[in-house]
């Protein structure tokens, strides 16, 4: 279970101080697909930020399985998310200079899998995102598609308890995004992962369970997607 409980988040800029994040709260179950949807500024990006541990917000919780992210110790928080949460960011952020099976198996070597462990792990997720025959391939010479495929199964290479996918489609044209909301949902329910997603693509509302939609840092309402 994933429990964000009042949270807000303040940044100050020479204009003054700008609350990105006003008492945000909503609760998510494993197995489920939630998109938090949203105009720019609107503190999607923020609030992942804010459940990734990239940023601390200024109050409120963030409980992951029963587990309040901020209080734990660094080294243990640090390990926490390591292990239980896998993030895709928006263009990928592949490590160019590793393969794509390289980049895949980062955070398993990372995680002190056994050398067979890795190879069997990452040779499963080749196959399920359909790019066995490139896992010697170096990001630069994927396509856009291809690239967001690979940071989906680097992500939940793990099993993570929770997947974060900041804009995953932003940058895909229409039949590629529809493959990786298939392939992101897929996932979700063969994992039992808890999958939230920041996005304007209504394709990736209409698949989600549940849409937690943003305006000016505060929850504007929580319907029901199509999923």
């Amino acid at each position: 279970m994933l429990e964000v409980i009042q949270v807000t988040k303040n940044y100050r800029s020479g204009r003054g101080r700008l609350k990105a994040l006003d008492q945000v709260s909503f609760t998510a179950a494993p197995g489920q697909a939630l998109a938090v949807s949203g105009r720019s500024g609107s503190g999607k990006t923020t609030l992942l930020h804010c459940i990734a541990g990239l940023e601390t917000p200024d109050e409120g919780q963030i409980v992951c399985h029963g587990k309040n992210i901020l209080r734990l110790s660094e080294s243990v928080r640090q390990q926490f998310l390591r292990t239980d949460i896998g993030i895709v960011f928006q263009f990928g952020n592949l490590l160019s200079y590793l393969t794509v099976d390289d980049n895949i198996a980062f955070p398993l070597r990372l995680g002190g899998w056994s050398r067979e462990a890795v190879h069997q792990r990452v040779d499963v997720l080749l196959q399920r995102i359909g790019l066995s025959h490139a896992g010697r391939a170096l990001p630069h010479e994927l396509s856009g598609g291809e690239l967001q495929r690979v940071a989906v199964a680097r992500a939940i290479a793990q099993r993570p308890r929770l997947v974060l996918a900041d804009e995953p489609t932003a940058s895909l044209d229409t039949a590629t995004s529809a493959e990786l909301i298939a392939l992101l949902m897929a996932f979700s329910r063969e994992e039992n992962t808890i999958l939230l997603m920041s996005t304007h693509d209504p394709a990736v509302m209409a698949a989600a369970d549940r849409i937690v939609s943003l305006a000016d840092g505060r929850v504007d309402a929580i319907t029901s997607g199509d999923r």
